[in-house]
């Protein structure tokens, strides 16, 4: 074989090394990581205690006979409202313990209380009773704004007591003539409290 052909093959076969092992040079590569981390959601809860009766703060027209009440006389307790037995012109409030539990730092919510209509056995004689329900927040609560019946929530940290109260008044109206109403018990439906998530005023 002729030099120069033997120059050539050895030069196609060291190419064709460089060519194939191409793909098996070594290259740079380097890592580095966040560090993980933990993100906690808040809450939103509400939760009811057991209600208290209480004879109300009634005031009575001298002219209409109308009754007013919407607050509970607290020094005067009902021990068992099914041995009361009210009569024109009374009032009695049952107060239930509310704890609302709004937490994020962003959280904007409102608490409203809504029951359906009372009922009277026999029936009947369902317009000579009022009963009205609303929700408010206790004395120095926090994150919590009374607002026309309905209570505006903002981040309340985690309560240690019941921070708001749903307050049910019964009123036997003043105007109630002969004997209507008389003897009968009048029902009083639970009221439900929704706590609602609203959006806030301004985006984080």
């Amino acid at each position: 074989m002729r030099k120069t052909t033997k120059g050539a093959l050895a030069i196609g076969a060291g190419v064709a090394l460089l060519l194939g092992g191409a793909g098996t040079l070594a290259a740079w590569q380097v890592q580095a990581s966040s560090a993980a981390q933990t993100v906690t959601a808040g809450d939103l809860n509400v939760a009811t205690g057991t209600g208290q009766w209480y004879w109300g703060s009634a005031t009575i027209n001298t002219t209409t006979n109308a009754v007013t009440c919407t607050a509970a006389d607290t020094s005067k307790s009902i021990a068992n409202i099914a041995n009361v037995r009210i009569v024109p012109g009374d009032c009695v409030v049952l107060v239930t313990p509310v704890t609302i539990t709004a937490i994020g730092d962003h959280l904007t919510a409102t608490l409203t209380a809504a029951g359906s209509a009372l009922t009277t056995t026999p029936s009947g004689s369902e317009s000579n009773f009022t009963l009205t329900s609303s929700v408010a927040p206790v004395s120095g609560a926090t994150g919590l704004t009374a607002s026309g019946g309905n209570i505006n929530v903002t981040p309340t940290g985690t309560p240690a007591a019941p921070n708001a109260n749903i307050t049910s008044v019964v009123i036997f109206k003043g105007e109630t003539t002969a004997r209507n109403g008389a003897t009968v018990a009048v029902g009083v439906p639970a009221v439900t409290a929704t706590l609602k998530q609203t959006a806030p005023a301004v985006a984080p």
